[in-house]
């Protein structure tokens, strides 16, 4: 019964947002990506505000499915029960039958791809005129679930490319060779971004800083001549780097003014669960990555992390779901660039936990510094005994190892 009912607000919410995006004409900003989606989502948002582009409005929280993308184009309202979903309709009809001269001007959407034929299901309800791709790597997450692994994620996310015109702009990151690879097939202008000499926006000069409990990420920006300086307190990591330099692209594309969108972003601050850096009880300086996890994210998170300063850094690692074949190395790879990183490891998980060991092992970790636990309890309760004032602690692993309970613990 909860699958037809699901079915048809599907149906009623798609056409409704179809009928307003003809109605209002808002530009569509489509982002998708196998890793730092949500992020350089958030990080667009921020460099647009200001009287510059007008009302923008975006995906909150990951709301990226067929349910989730046409709420944001009907509403700003969070669905918080039956009643909620029911003021939702309401509002998207009352918008289409009196014109509201508020409505965004742009709208940021985040398309998400867990499976064959979802980007295909969501450009139904709504085509973009800018795409932007921030990330596949070599072992994508969700390739699990495609029969053609790496290269079925390359065709699903290809297809935001693929519908681009000559008159649209695709966002990539250079540094991604599958993004690269996509980019050749598109009829769009493309503009790249990341750090390699290429990228019409590159990030340079890269250096992570800790004053006391703060961390902080300093960098430059080039655009063709211009240089811009940039730093993001409470952000650590390359991929909060590769967020802003999506959305300074974005604001290229718009033909806007990007030292004024750099100012704005040097308010940005990475999400709960996405890179968040803060200090807890004992002066622990605790790396907050417990929402999800995929090879690339955590090489990216792992490699920041090494760049920070602290007395001993222990690691508590998930395991990373749904990378079909390829979940053995992967996890393995994990292993061997933590072992050359951190004090500690704690991995959690049924699976692909040994892999991790076998790989921290391979990197030379000591057999006494490497723990194998199936829950997080009993990982929170191992690091509760063995970590010390000024330690830093790591957590990151799959959404569903649920280790933001381990980051609760110690923010309580």
């Amino acid at each position: 019964m909860k699958q037809v009912g699901r079915f048809f607000l599907e149906k009623i919410l798609a056409g409704l947002a179809r009928l307003l995006i003809l109605r209002y004409k808002p530009l569509i900003v489509a982002v998708s990506g196998s890793a730092g989606k949500t992020s350089a989502k958030e990080a667009m948002y921020l460099a647009l505000l200001g009287n510059e582009f007008g009302v923008v409005r975006r995906t909150k929280k990951n709301y990226n499915t067929e349910l989730g993308l046409p709420l944001t184009i009907l509403s700003e309202r969070e669905p918080r029960g039956v009643g909620s979903w029911m003021l939702i309709v309401l509002e998207g009809l009352a918008r289409l039958i009196f014109f509201h001269s508020k409505y965004p001007k742009i709208l940021i959407l985040e398309y998400g791809a867990d499976r064959p034929g979802d980007i295909e299901k969501l450009l139904r309800i709504v085509k973009p005129q800018i795409s932007v791709l921030t990330a596949i790597g070599a072992q994508p997450v969700h390739m699990g679930n495609y029969p053609d692994g790496r290269e079925g994620v390359i065709v699903e996310k290809g297809r935001l490319a693929n519908v681009l015109s000559k008159n649209d702009t695709l966002i990539i990151n250079g540094d991604d060779e599958a993004l690269r690879r996509i980019a050749k097939k598109s009829k769009a202008k493309v503009i790249t971004y990341g750090y390699g000499e290429g990228a019409a926006v590159r990030g340079i000069h890269y250096e992570v800083m800790r004053e006391g409990v703060e961390v902080m990420v300093s960098f430059k920006v080039e655009i063709g001549r211009r240089v811009i300086p940039i730093k993001i307190t409470g952000a650590y990591s390359e991929a909060h780097i590769l967020s802003v330099l999506a959305a300074l692209s974005l604001v290229e594309a718009l033909q806007g003014n990007t030292v004024e969108a750099a100012t704005r972003l040097e308010l940005f601050r990475p999400m709960t669960g996405r890179g968040r850096v803060f200090v807890s009880y004992q002066d622990i300086l605790l790396v907050d990555e417990a929402y999800n996890a995929s090879p690339i994210a955590m090489q990216l998170a792992i490699l920041g992390v090494e760049k920070i300063f602290a007395k001993r850094k222990i690691a508590v690692l998930g395991e990373m779901k749904e990378l079909g074949e390829a979940a053995a190395e992967a996890h393995r790879f994990v292993g061997q660039m933590a072992a050359n990183v951190f004090t500690m490891i704690v991995v959690v998980g049924a699976e692909m936990a040994s892999e991790i060991v076998k790989g921290a092992r391979k990197g030379g970790m000591a057999e006494k510094d490497i723990f194998e636990v199936k829950t997080v309890k009993e990982a929170k309760e191992l690091v509760i005994k063995k970590i010390k004032k000024g330690d830093m602690l790591f957590v990151k692993g799959s959404r569903s190892v649920g280790l933001e309970k381990m980051v609760e613990s110690f923010e309580n």
